[in-house]
C-alpha cells in the first residue's frame, strides 16, 4: 500500500506520495514514483503491487476529444485502465486510483467513474484519512505545504506509509482567449 496526495490550486495540481513498498509482514522503498503519465494526465495508483505491469499496457496514444469535458476525459481513461485490468487478470478493486487533469483532481471509483472533490484536495491508499484531515485543517497555506504536512500525517499514523516522498506538478492550461485591454470594439 502507500498514500498519495493531490490539491488543486489556481495554477495546476501538485500531487505528492510517498516510497512504501510491502504489505503487513515486510517493507521496503521504492525509488520510483507511483504514477505514470499519459495525454496530460497523471495516474496515481495505490495498492495491489501489479499495478506497474498495468501501466506498461495503458493506452499510449489517448486523446481527449473536440469538446469533452475533462471529467469526461478523465472518465473515458479510467474506463480503458478498467479494461487493461480486465486483460491482464487483475484485480480493478484492489487499487485505489488518482487521476490529475489540468487543474482537477479525480478519484476513480470501482465502476471507473470518476469524482471530484468539491473541497480542491484528495487522497488515496493507507492513511489516507489522516491525510485528509491535515489537508483540511491546512487550507489557505501552500500547496507544497499542505500536500508535505498530508505525507507527514499519514506517515505518523499509518505503517504502511514510508519516505521519501515524490512530488509532481501539473499545470492549469491558461486561457486561449487573446488579451482585450486597450481593444475597442468597432
Amino acid at each position: 500500500m502507500t498514500v498519495v496526495v493531490a490539491v488543486e490550486s489556481p495554477g495546476g495540481v501538485l500531487v505528492g506520495c510517498d516510497a512504501f513498498v510491502g504489505n503487513a509482514d515486510s517493507r521496503d522503498v521504492t525509488v520510483a514514483p507511483k504514477w505514470w503519465r499519459r495525454a496530460g494526465l497523471l495516474i496515481a495508483y495505490a495498492g495491489d503491487i501489479l499495478v506497474p505491469q498495468v501501466a506498461a499496457c495503458a493506452p499510449a496514444r489517448f486523446r481527449r476529444r473536440v469538446l469533452e469535458s475533462d471529467a469526461d476525459f478523465v472518465t473515458r481513461y479510467a474506463r480503458a485502465l478498467r479494461e487493461i485490468h480486465r486483460e491482464r487478470r487483475v484485480s480493478f478493486g484492489q487499487t485505489d486510483y488518482l487521476i490529475a487533469y489540468r487543474d482537477g483532481a479525480y478519484l476513480v471509483q470501482s465502476d471507473a467513474t470518476v469524482v471530484r472533490s468539491a473541497h480542491g484536495y484528495a487522497a488515496i491508499g493507507a492513511g489516507e484519512d489522516f491525510a485528509l484531515g491535515s489537508l483540511a485543517t491546512s487550507e489557505g497555506r501552500p500547496p507544497m505545504a499542505r500536500v508535505t504536512a498530508a505525507l507527514e500525517a499519514a506517515e505518523r499514523h499509518a505503517t504502511q506509509v514510508a519516505r521519501p516522498w515524490r512530488f509532481a506538478a501539473l499545470s492549469a492550461p491558461q486561457d486561449p482567449s487573446p488579451p482585450t485591454a486597450g481593444l475597442s470594439c468597432p
